[in-house]
């Protein structure tokens, strides 16, 4: 049985892939998402101690990444399987593309846990063997 080809899983999903922001005034310097007026970083950054965060793409409300992010979630079976299959070729497709980037080999990956209904690491545990093919 042949490996499924991860770049088939991103064809919804790429149109509403947005690029990361360059560090600036209200972007936080750590993970880009939003900072107030006067602050370098965003206020989770700040206070839960976050030191390095590598963001994939932003996450618009509403949109094909949020809808994903979502689904894989709280969506129906099948649409839990989609998205889950969706956001692993991302992810697998993201660290290829930048294995030399971020420094080469790495040993660990660590998803952004749920505020509640799915555990942290369900991501990964749930998707398939195209994860690993790195």
């Amino acid at each position: 049985m042949t490996k499924p080809d991860p770049k088939h899983y991103l064809e919804r999903l790429k149109p509403g892939l947005v690029p990361i922001a360059d560090a600036q005034h209200l972007v936080c310097s750590t993970c880009r998402s939003g900072a107030k007026s006067g602050y370098e970083r965003c206020y989770q950054c700040e206070n839960e101690g976050i030191v390095k965060v590598l963001p994939i793409s932003m996450s618009i409300h509403g949109g094909a990444l949020h809808q994903s992010l979502r689904k894989y979630k709280d969506g129906d079976t099948q649409q839990k399987k989609d998205y889950t299959l969706q956001l692993a070729a991302l992810l697998l497709l993201f660290l290829h593309s930048h294995r030399e980037c971020i420094g080469g080999q790495y040993d660990k990956v660590v998803t952004v846990p749920s505020s509640g209904g799915m555990p942290s690491w369900a991501l990964l545990t749930d998707s398939p063997s195209f994860v690993t093919a790195t």
